[in-house]
């Protein structure tokens, strides 16, 4: 697959895997669980396929945080709750969440979707993409628009290890994300930032 291919295939399930982190229902579900913030929420859940990952592997392996801002939520959110609780409840806030959004689930079109997604997700080569193959060994959801939430995860999962291979490989420096900093600085990498620059077609999306 092409880098071309492989974002619009992003454009497409993208969209679809954002309801995990940034909906109503998913911040109620980890504030229930007793997280304090939502970015306590977004590691906890984010991080649950890898276990109770240590600050310093969460940093490396989603790339483009601050580690101080890593630390404000690790380890303390495996204290809060273990990380099958947090795979529990971010499955039960993206069901409440695509429920709402979709209103009827339970049609022909999810169904042949979530079988089309699935097929995709599991011929993607996850050779060097941990946050890929760590999602892609839990448990299918059985319903069918979980089960196309799940598909379109590891697709996103798998697209990004693949930018942050790259991004590694081309010497190219990490536009840190912490909101406690302010807006982000362009970097000093030896080609700026690669945010627009198009992905080759080794890092995309293949089987």
């Amino acid at each position: 697959m092409s880098g071309v291919d492989a974002r619009q295939l992003w454009l497409r399930f993208e969209p679809y895997h954002d309801v995990t982190y940034f909906t109503p229902e998913s911040r109620a579900a980890t504030d229930a669980l007793g997280c304090k913030g939502g970015w306590m929420g977004y590691f906890g859940m984010r991080a649950a396929p890898l276990g109770a990952a240590s600050p310093e592997l969460v940093t490396a392996v989603f790339y483009n945080f601050a580690p101080r801002m890593v630390a404000r939520a690790l380890p303390d959110a495996w204290a809060v709750a273990s990380p099958a609780d947090y795979l529990r409840v971010r499955l039960e806030g993206v069901d409440g969440a695509l429920r709402r959004m979709l209103g009827s689930v339970d049609t022909p079109d999810i169904a042949e979707a979530a079988d089309l997604a699935r097929s995709a997700a599991l011929a993607v080569d996850v050779a060097g993409r941990p946050l890929a193959a760590a999602n892609r060994a839990l448990p299918w959801p059985t319903a069918a628009h979980l089960a196309l939430w799940h598909a379109c995860t590891i697709l996103r999962e798998a697209r990004g290890d693949g930018h942050v291979a790259h991004r590694c490989a081309s010497g190219l420096v990490a536009r840190l994300h912490d909101p406690a900093r302010g807006p982000r600085r362009r970097p000093r990498g030896r080609a700026g930032s690669a945010r627009h620059r198009p992905v080759p077609s080794a890092c995309a999306l293949r089987p």
